[in-house]
């Protein structure tokens, strides 16, 4: 299976990427050499899907999320974490949802249109599926990681300010407000940037996986 990458890269024309699906272990670091400390946009067109065994969605300048649909299957070792960025990472749109280890967590700096939540969750075996519901029990966002995964990271314009939300993973429960537009929940110190650092089946923000 391939997976169609297309990005916007300032001071860069669009262009596109079939990638396979088991993408390299830095997973973007392929396209490092082009970033260098540019700004990395993803565009209403990007369908990424990143299974990665070190750093997941990796820029060394800023992320600017403008729309489409970004899965992320981060790393399972605490030295890496699934969305790696030296900058800032901004979210006006889309969806989003990252998986990974929780050691080395950074979050979205900023998010509007929706929110952003971020949370640890222990360690889910593989194949436990992510669920997020409101609190009249509609499923808002749901996938399985086919591996192990420790934290998630999940954006959507369907999760609004003000109110609470049921995480499921696994035998995980857990019942969040969101409280920002960045509502992290049992994140130490919630790191931002300049840390250095297969699609599981599900629905994403309302639409088929």
């Amino acid at each position: 299976m391939t997976v169609l990458m297309r990005l916007t890269v300032r001071h860069l024309p669009v262009w596109e990427w079939a990638a396979s699906a088991a993408v390299r272990t830095e997973a973007l670091a392929a396209v490092r050499h082009h970033l260098q400390t540019a700004v990395f946009y993803l565009q209403s067109t990007a369908e990424i899907y990143l299974n990665a065994g070190g750093d997941g969605l990796d820029s060394n300048g800023n992320i600017v999320m403008n729309g489409g649909n970004v899965t992320v299957l981060g790393p399972t070792s605490d030295g890496d974490t699934a969305l790696d960025f030296d900058g800032a990472f901004t979210i006006n749109g889309g969806v989003l949802m990252a998986f990974g280890s929780s050691g080395m967590l950074e979050t979205p700096t900023s998010a509007q249109n929706g929110c952003c939540i971020v949370t640890t969750l222990g360690t889910v075996s593989a194949n436990s599926a992510f669920s997020l519901m409101d609190s009249s029990g509609n499923v808002i966002m749901s996938y399985t990681p086919t591996k192990n995964y420790a934290s998630a990271i999940v954006y959507s314009s369907d999760i609004k300010s003000g109110s609470t939300y049921t995480v499921a993973a696994g035998s995980t429960t857990q019942s969040i407000t969101v409280n920002s537009n960045v509502t992290t929940n049992g994140v130490s110190g919630g790191f931002g940037g300049g840390q250095n650092g297969g699609f599981g089946g599900g629905q994403r923000g309302g639409q088929p996986g």
